[in-house]
């Protein structure tokens, strides 16, 4: 929908800020012709102020900007912010897509946790309904420095004192933060005296953010850090390159020869098999650095981030933990995920790991060079307590359709630091 040219708040930016806006969004690109643009809305001042510089480059570039507004439910007046953004965003001709979150039950623990989780996935399957590949969520340099000084208190690594990256990728989307470089004050000049909705909970200093907010501390200098970072992840990834082996049944393979190692650092060699790890795993977050660092060093089987790594033959293998995934009854018609498989059946089934039980069935059956401990791991169907199909080893005693494509939650390479 075209921009209106109505009678509502001027867009008061100076044109040094435009620039900034312009030349994030350069940096975050290339972008389609005519680009299609989602914008998360909340009605507070981060978010108008990014609505009102996304309206302006999308106009220039002749795309289209979609609006979003989750609307969590967790305030009385949650519904009637929504109302508000709507209206507020209907007089400069735009259309807000209210997403509401409805849990089965309202979390009382760790309530931002779990309210930014969900906003997310809302967020990324709306993308996905609209057909967009970029949204902009309204982020900006004071958020930034908040994340740096609660990672430092928390004792993180040099890579966690990065801070906020500017892209992530979501399962249907790119998640782009063009205002990282911006103050909050340099927004509240953009929103001018247009109304906002201010969340009460950025003034809780129960939350760890609100309270840094209160100290007013001062901005650190972080860039030798995000330097540093998206360094050692072009070593991880150009290692990985060379290095990586990775299976559609499910497991990867790394090298242990030193001579494989000799291109990089411990501390980058670390990061590769940590974006290895949260791949097999299917976790949001890379595992914590320690916990990596012991796995390197570990002479024999350990359990990192929803993983088990073996060292045999001369290489590292990752695979996932078994000890974590039940058995799932599939009803007819499913298409359904499983662990990092898509499924489709057209009879009553249940998956689950081959495990120890599984193989003792079909070994006399079946024929693999895998070693014992992946084939524990391969995805198979069974029949009451008889296996009857593992897709992977060509093993099939069933007339029945039945498909499965290994599709991960999570690329090797699930978001670079820029």
């Amino acid at each position: 929908m075209q921009r209106a040219n109505i009678n509502v708040p001027p867009l008061k930016v100076i044109q040094s800020l435009i620039k900034t806006f312009n030349d994030s969004m350069k940096t975050l690109g290339p972008f389609e012709k005519n680009p299609h643009i989602a914008v998360a809305v909340s009605g507070g001042i981060d978010s108008l102020a990014l609505t009102f510089l996304a309206e302006d480059w999308v106009h220039k570039q002749k795309g289209k900007l979609t609006l979003f507004h989750v609307n969590h439910g967790l305030r009385k007046t949650s519904a009637e912010e929504a109302q508000k953004v709507s209206e507020w965003m209907e007089s400069r001709g735009h259309i807000v897509h209210i997403l509401n979150w409805n849990p089965t039950q309202k979390p009382s623990t760790r309530i931002q946790e779990r309210a930014r989780h969900a906003r997310y996935m809302l967020l990324d399957h709306a993308c996905q309904e609209h057909n967009i590949l970029h949204l902009l969520t309204g982020h900006h340099k004071d958020d930034d420095v908040e994340t740096f000084l609660m990672r430092k208190e928390k004792k993180s690594s040099d890579y966690g004192l990065a801070g906020i990256s500017r892209l992530t990728y979501l399962t249907h989307c790119r998640l782009l933060r063009p205002l990282l470089s911006v103050t909050k004050e340099s927004l509240v000049t953009v929103v001018n005296e247009h109304p906002h909705i201010e969340d009460p909970s950025n003034k809780n200093v129960a939350f760890k953010r609100a309270a840094l907010r209160k100290k007013n501390l001062p901005h650190p200098n972080m860039a030798s850090f995000k330097i540093k970072r998206q360094e050692d992840e072009a070593c991880a990834i150009s290692f990985l390159a060379k290095n990586l082996a990775l299976s559609p049944f499910g497991y990867a393979t790394l090298p242990l020869n030193h001579k494989a190692d000799e291109s990089i650092t411990n501390v980058q060699k670390q990061l590769a098999l940590s974006f290895v790890i949260r791949h097999i795993g299917q976790t949001d977050y890379l595992p914590r650095f320690e916990a990596v660092q012991g796995a390197l060093g570990a002479k024999n089987t350990c359990s990192v981030g929803g993983t088990v790594i073996y060292k045999y033959q001369d290489k590292m293998w990752v695979a996932p933990d078994i000890r974590l995934l039940p058995k799932t009854m599939l009803k007819k018609g499913t298409h359904f995920v499983w662990n990092r498989y898509t499924v489709q059946v057209d009879h009553l089934t249940t998956i689950s790991p081959l495990g120890e039980k599984g193989w003792t069935q079909v070994k006399p059956h079946t024929k693999s060079d895998l070693p014992h401990f992946i084939l524990k791991t391969l995805p198979v169907f069974w029949k009451g307590e008889a296996v009857y199909c593992i897709p992977f080893l060509q093993f099939r005693n069933t007339q029945n359709q039945l498909e499965i494509q290994y599709t991960p939650k999570k690329s090797i390479l699930a978001e670079f630091f820029v």
